[in-house]
């Protein structure tokens, strides 16, 4: 499970507190999420969605606000070369 980091008219990146949060920010930009990997691997996705978009397609499955510390929700984060979307 990897995590997410957004953001707001260019402010400080934080976690999501809710799976409408993540929404919002994908509908504002692809550039305001970001994701964060977390396997010790190295074999997950990390970065900004919009840069991932290259690399596409990917389905990244999330954990939120904070895989390590809170996982209060779970979501399928799913990038195309045409956009993303979470559910």
């Amino acid at each position: 499970m990897q995590g997410l980091y957004v953001r707001f008219e260019g402010g400080s990146w934080h976690r999501p507190a809710t799976k409408r949060e993540v929404n919002q920010a994908l509908a504002a930009s692809l550039n305001n999420v970001r994701v964060e990997a977390t396997s010790l691997f190295g074999n997950e996705p990390d970065g900004r969605v919009i840069d991932l978009m290259d690399t596409a397609p990917h389905r990244i499955d999330v954990v939120g606000p904070d895989p390590s510390r809170s996982r209060k929700f779970y979501g399928t984060l799913t990038i195309t070369k045409t956009g993303a979307k979470f559910a």
